[in-house]
């Protein structure tokens, strides 16, 4: 290696990051964006694989890599190449992440869309929220103790005979 590329690797060094992850698709997507699940490789050994994060998917302009390089290690899930882009630094991502709720949650993390956009200060924020914790503990209630299907048929008995 001689002073130039030496100089080069540091100047790159110096204003990238290194994402190391598992291509999604394998290929740069054809919007502009590289689509990565991220993985962390301390030590890649059989005893310590690198373990890839598949609930978080990161999505990198495509020019924002300022290079591309094979590792040579794979995922130990999936058996997919890592590969190493290093990325501006100064460059915005997109970061999407899953997890897994209970489902009497997902109905209080999906109220914001389902009330849409409130304006500020309005309070009306605190209404969906106190709507969507009741409609949770409700139901939660309920599905331990039947009493919704027990206060339906008692007013069955006292209104809905003829």
């Amino acid at each position: 290696m001689d002073a130039k590329e030496l100089t080069e690797r540091r100047m790159i060094a110096a204003t990238t990051t290194t994402v190391s992850g598992v291509l999604i698709d394998g290929r740069p997507g054809s919007s502009g964006w590289i689509i990565i699940a991220p993985c962390v490789c301390v030590q890649d050994t059989p005893e310590n694989p690198c373990p890839c994060n598949w609930g978080t998917t990161i999505w990198i302009r495509e020019d924002a890599v300022i290079s591309r390089d094979r590792s040579g290690r794979r995922s130990p899930t999936s058996g997919d190449e890592i590969v190493d882009l290093k990325v501006d630094r100064s460059a915005q991502v997109v970061v999407e992440s899953t997890r897994t709720v209970p489902v009497a949650d997902a109905v209080v993390y999906n109220v914001p869309s389902f009330w849409g956009p409130l304006p500020p200060g309005s309070g009306a924020g605190w209404a969906g929220l106190a709507f969507a914790a009741g409609y949770s503990v409700g139901t939660i209630v309920d599905d331990a103790t039947g009493l919704s299907d027990k206060i339906a048929d008692a007013l069955w008995d006292l209104f809905g005979k003829d």
